[in-house]
């Protein structure tokens, strides 16, 4: 009988060394092993589930409150507002076929409080699929600028169409002291041999009266020329320049150093 058990536990011994070192000591029928670790007693095991159960417990709490942040709180305030504007006059990225993959977009401090006017000095244009034309190679050649996408966050064609460029809570490239205290609006063309048209100025005022609506322009916000805050341009052009009084909150200030370059 001894040389028996002897040997069953030879045998045993053997099968043990055999396996993988993190599975020693973890056998079938064993009391108080768990995961390779011989515990002193099953009292001392309990103890050590209980702990394993309120660690996994505070990792899922913890996971499921991240994942809620992330998504209702982080991911919305770095999304690209869409201001609800339902015109036919007014197009949003995709339908102008802007670029996707915008690197590097930052965004505003809502709400900001002046709305700057400029004009892009290139090409008129007074037809939606011509004005595409000029949305696409304007973006283009402000992204080769080192600007990353199109300048402003909104332009205007000739024909009163309304184009969002960056968008109402992305931080705009027009006039550096002011990109992040303003919404900027480019009329595209050059203003100061182009003509303007009623319309350009009729639905700018109704996306400014949005923009305030929705909480992206204060309702004291002020309007000017981007010739009124930066000295080293005539833009958006003395044809412009000539008609923004017709804008309720337009600032007369320093319009006629404008005049003067």
């Amino acid at each position: 009988m001894f040389i028996y058990f002897s040997r069953r536990r030879a045998v045993a011994d053997r099968e043990e060394k055999s396996r993988p070192i993190f599975c020693r000591g973890f056998v079938k029928g064993d009391k108080g092993q768990l995961l390779g670790l011989e515990l002193v007693s099953s009292k001392q095991a309990r103890r050590l589930r209980c702990s394993v159960a309120v660690f996994v417990c505070w990792a899922l709490i913890i996971g499921i409150a991240l994942m809620v942040y992330i998504i209702y709180i982080v991911l919305p305030s770095q999304m690209r507002l869409d201001i609800g504007l339902n015109e036919t006059w007014y197009l949003r990225r995709l339908d102008w076929l802007a670029m996707t993959k915008i690197y590097g977009v930052e965004y505003l401090d809502l709400p900001v409080e002046n709305v700057i006017i400029g004009h892009t000095e290139g090409y008129y244009c007074n037809q939606r699929f011509h004005c595409i034309e000029q949305m696409i190679k304007i973006q283009q050649d402000h992204t080769w600028l080192s600007r990353n996408d199109i300048i402003p966050n909104f332009l205007v064609g000739g024909n009163g169409d309304v184009f969002e460029g960056r968008g109402a809570n992305v931080l705009g490239a027009m006039v550096k002291d002011y990109n992040r205290k303003s919404i900027s609006i480019m009329f595209i063309g050059n203003y100061v041999v182009d003509q303007t048209d009623q319309l350009q100025f009729n639905h700018t005022q109704i996306l400014v009266d949005r923009l305030v609506k929705i909480g992206v322009l204060r309702p004291d916000y002020v309007l000017r020329g981007q010739c009124q805050v930066d000295s080293l341009t005539i833009s958006p052009g003395q044809n412009v320049m000539d008609r923004l009084s017709f804008f309720p909150h337009w600032d007369p200030e320093d319009k006629y150093g404008c005049f003067k370059r």
